[in-house]
């Protein structure tokens, strides 16, 4: 039976733009810790943005700080095992999520936990679309300027993002790096009110089959009466997503999605343009961002409830852990649709005609493409 996480009043969470207005603050927070950080990310790269973390990281653990790291084997390919060793030196725990071993039973690329968490002391968090990695600081910071969204919150609900971190922590650290019980329930303790927002921490889990982040997204598209604006780079959504957004559109809903014009996975938007095509023929609007990669994960519906997180709308973020922060708030709200029109502003709209003139070469690559969606 699925039962739909609860709601938590009293937190204050603020929306952070590309990592200039993501990765200063991050670290900030990680310099005031006092008693613990948990992260959990996909990519932590040993670039300039990777090591100026991993140096805040180590800094705090020398200090007596709880510090425990969980990175993803596989997005941490390029990662050398000597940065993970380092950090390990200084003091901190650090844990690699699903390790490449090819040679263990049932091992697998999937399964993957692409999840973006910070928790500093049980009373801060992070969570978003950000890796630590150089492509997503700006250009005049010797980044690739990567388009994304993050969000920083406060209050009670940073206990949830603690309470899954550490779930995934109890199941994959080795008996020795897991802490007592008495330490778990000081690490779970729950944050003063810091303001008035409701927040919903939904996540994918280790041991659950379904993805909660999906329901709540459908939920949110059958609920919503005026307008969904939807961000999302890896677009390959599922038939009662897409049946869902088309629902929407034709009961006169203003339905509008933004994508990348040039995705870092190319095949991914190849197969995308039937859907694609499927969507602007029954009135959904779609853009392509032009300016730089797009990676950010967002929904608006109704300028009133916002989703932000790390949940790509594909078949592998049905099943990877994944976490976003479902936030009922219209003034959080106003300034996400604010973020979204900007962006609109700054791309190009599709127009049917257009999508419809593709070359027969390229018809028949997007339908075999298509075909694969599943194991892109």
């Amino acid at each position: 039976m699925y039962l739909e996480p609860a709601f938590a009043s009293g937190n204050d969470v603020r929306l952070l733009r590309d990592g200039e207005e993501t990765y200063p603050p991050m670290l900030e927070a990680i310099a005031s810790a006092r008693h613990h950080i948990h992260c959990e990310v996909f990519i932590l790269s040993d670039d300039k943005i990777g090591q100026r973390f991993a140096a805040a990281f180590a800094e705090r653990a020398r200090a007596g700080v709880d510090v425990r790291i969980i990175y993803d084997a596989v997005g941490c390919l390029k990662t050398p095992d000597a940065f993970f060793t380092k950090l390990r030196e200084s003091g901190a725990q650090v844990v690699a999520f699903h390790p490449v071993a090819p040679w263990r039973r049932n091992w697998g690329l999937s399964r993957r936990d692409h999840r973006k968490i910070l928790v500093i002391d049980g009373r801060v968090g992070f969570a978003g679309g950000l890796n630590f990695d150089l492509c997503h600081a700006s250009k005049s910071q010797g980044g690739a300027g990567w388009r994304d969204t993050h969000a920083r919150i406060e209050g009670p609900a940073v206990a949830e993002l603690g309470r899954h971190f550490l779930e995934t922590w109890l199941s994959h650290a080795p008996p020795e790096l897991r802490p007592a019980r008495e330490t778990i329930a000081k690490y779970l303790r729950r944050a003063p009110v810091a303001g008035s927002m409701d927040v919903q921490v939904v996540a994918n889990r280790v041991k659950q089959g379904r993805s909660p982040i999906r329901r709540a997204y459908l939920d949110a598209l059958l609920a919503a009466r005026r307008s969904v604006w939807v961000t999302n780079p890896y677009f390959l959504p599922d038939t009662r997503i897409i049946h869902a957004l088309v629902s929407a559109a034709r009961r006169g809903v203003d339905v509008r999605v933004l994508l990348p014009m040039r995705s870092d996975v190319p095949i991914v938007d190849i197969a995308a343009r039937p859907i694609i095509r499927h969507l602007l023929h029954r009135g959904v609007r779609v853009y392509q961002w032009t300016r730089s990669i797009l990676h950010a994960k967002t929904m608006v519906v109704d300028r009133s409830w916002t989703s932000v997180g790390s949940f790509n709308m594909d078949s592998a973020s049905f099943t990877n852990l994944e976490l976003n922060l479902n936030v009922r708030n219209a003034i959080f709200a106003e300034k996400a649709a604010d973020m979204f029109l900007d962006d609109v502003r700054q791309s190009a709209e599709l127009v049917p005609t257009r999508v419809d003139r593709s070359p027969a070469h390229m018809r028949i690559a997007e339908t075999v493409l298509h075909g694969m969606r599943h194991w892109l």
